[in-house]
């Protein structure tokens, strides 16, 4: 029997870079397999298809599903994406003879309803390797098979009892695999040699620190004479109904670049780059912490964050309460980083499990192992 595997991606083209690496390493290592990538975005479809051009003599096929201007209904508020809810809706059925969906987000199973299916197995591949309590929904209770970056992530859903012996298996960051195989310089974008700060600021309004301190922020690097900025905000981000988004002023800015959302902006071309980050909770810290360099965070919204949990990564660099600590923060923290470092390698290392073998390898590994015991005739 040829099993046929699907991986959807409803959302924005950096999930392909977390899933994407398991499905061509799949279809290479076992034939019996049809693996199919469904897209709703033609920039998606255009990064599986070069993400694909890594893998040699594999065999799977990349789909982009029609869409209509309505569909992009939230196009003035965030997403410019088309409404992943209302595309799952439309095209549910072509979902419906599949016997596994491997994810990064949970919003598929609305397939499992939508085609009264309780058939097609669901695979979660977490994207990501964040502390952030929206990783953690009720929504679990209906996976299948779990991939997990790392031991954090096992030891919290081990302790809200949706694992078993056989439902879950490590496989890494298969971005890890494929990020930065073309990239831009730092000569690109600057023509000194000053260090180079990155802030990453989230998309979620009540978590963001861009709201409230990111016009300081840049203000303050459009009058530094010591730093260059890359101003490379969540992808989700951009488009917001916000006056303070408008960056004009910043545009010729020689020590300033602004990125919106280029494959730089997903790919660890800036997060490899930089000599310090400045950020709040985006999970892009685990990626910039491949390599421990010096973190600032900033806690505009004054949380109670030492014992919290889902402030892990807050104990791996200073943190200010206020605006005002921006400087004198930065400046320490060049010189305070190693007092940090052993806490950073060990942060890295509990979110993420790495080994000589890549992630997309082991993670289709784990798929296999997870078909031959689910479908006895495979």
């Amino acid at each position: 029997m040829k099993l046929k595997i699907c991986f959807p991606y409803f959302f924005h083209a950096y999930h392909a870079y977390h899933s994407a690496p398991i499905g061509f390493e799949l279809s290479r290592l076992d034939p019996d397999l049809e693996i199919k990538f469904i897209t709703t975005t033609k920039n998606t479809y255009d990064l599986l298809n070069k993400i694909g051009s890594y893998y040699k003599n594999h065999r799977c096929s990349v789909h982009l599903l029609p869409s209509k201007f309505y569909d992009y209904y939230q196009r003035f508020s965030y997403s410019q994406i088309p409404s992943p809810k209302r595309m799952i809706k439309r095209y549910a059925k072509q979902f419906k003879q599949m016997d596994v969906i491997i994810d990064t987000n949970f919003l598929s199973l609305r397939l499992k309803q939508l085609n009264h299916n309780n058939v097609t197995k669901y695979i979660l591949a977490y994207h990501g390797a964040g502390d952030r309590n929206r990783e953690f929904s009720k929504h679990l209770k209906r996976i299948d098979f779990f991939l997990l970056c790392g031991p954090k992530r096992f030891r919290k859903l081990n302790d809200m009892g949706y694992l078993d012996r056989e439902n879950w298996a490590y496989f890494g960051y298969p971005k890890f695999d494929i990020a930065q195989k073309e990239t831009i310089t730092r000569s690109e974008l600057f023509n000194n040699q000053k260090p180079i700060v990155l802030y990453n600021p989230h998309f979620e309004p009540h978590l963001t620190s861009w709201f409230d301190w990111g016009g300081n922020i840049l203000d303050y690097f459009a009058l530094s004479e010591q730093y260059n900025l890359i101003f490379a905000p969540h992808v989700e981000l951009k488009g917001r109904s916000n006056p303070r988004l408008s960056l004009n002023k910043y545009a010729k800015t020689p020590n300033i670049h602004i990125d919106f959302g280029s494959h730089s902006s997903i790919d660890m071309t800036y997060t490899k780059m930089a000599d310090l980050y400045i950020g709040d909770v985006s999970s892009q810290i685990v990626e910039y912490l491949v390599h421990p360099r010096p973190c600032v965070f900033l806690n505009n919204n004054k949380i109670s964050w030492k014992d919290n949990s889902h402030y892990l990564h807050w104990k791996l660099g200073p943190v200010i309460d206020q605006i005002s600590q921006l400087d004198n923060t930065i400046k320490d923290s060049f010189r305070s980083h190693k007092q940090f470092y052993s806490t950073q390698i060990e942060y890295f290392n509990d979110s993420i499990q790495l080994t000589d073998t890549p992630s997309g390898i082991r993670g289709a590994q784990s798929v296999i192992n997870f078909l031959k015991r689910t479908f006895h005739d495979h």
